[in-house]
């Protein structure tokens, strides 16, 4: 399975040095497909957390009116603060997978399933496009699916978020453990 540190995932057996139970003497060699995927994640978030935030920026900075905008000081301010809380929640957050788990599942699903539900039945509305027994039999269908993959995928997320802290409650305070 994947470790909490998905770099001690990547390793032959009997798995990474520093992994539960793997001593740096019997600790399998590292993945060069791993270190490769680190790269291209890495790669990923250079590209992706700016563009973010930047999105964010803008949209504050739209809040302004034309005549007077945000002044410079601010605005620098807003952006280099916004950058540092990012990095230091980024930093601090102990079981990221597994609360990334729970913000895929309570997000992901809905995105997925139910959105493109309400997007049909809204322009059926619009356009008073008929419903056949089989159209509704289908999103019946699809919104049980959708129900049971929330359902299934938020518990399962969150029972293995209290799962690695009944393994590790020592994690949980950041504050003590944060230059480990």
């Amino acid at each position: 399975g994947v470790a909490g540190n998905v770099n001690l995932s990547m390793c032959d057996d009997p798995g990474c040095p520093g992994q539960h139970g793997v001593t740096t003497e019997e600790g399998g060699s590292k993945w060069i497909s791993g270190v490769a995927l680190a790269i291209a994640v890495i790669a990923n978030l250079a590209v992706t957390v700016p563009l973010i935030l930047n999105c964010l920026f803008k949209s504050v900075e739209a809040d302004y009116p034309a005549d007077k905008p945000m002044k410079r000081w601010p605005n620098a301010l807003m952006r280099a603060g916004t950058v540092l809380f990012s990095s230091a929640v980024g930093l601090c957050l102990p079981f990221f997978i597994h609360i990334v788990a729970i913000i895929s599942s309570a997000l992901g699903v809905p995105i997925i399933f139910f959105l493109p539900l309400m997007i049909s039945w809204k322009v059926g509305r619009l356009y008073n496009l008929p419903r056949g027994l089989g159209k509704l039999a289908i999103d019946a269908g699809v919104l049980l699916v959708g129900l049971l993959a929330l359902c299934v995928g938020l518990s399962e997320a969150i029972s293995d978020l209290m799962a690695a802290i009944h393994e590790q409650p020592e994690a949980v305070d950041i504050f003590s453990n944060f230059w480990q």
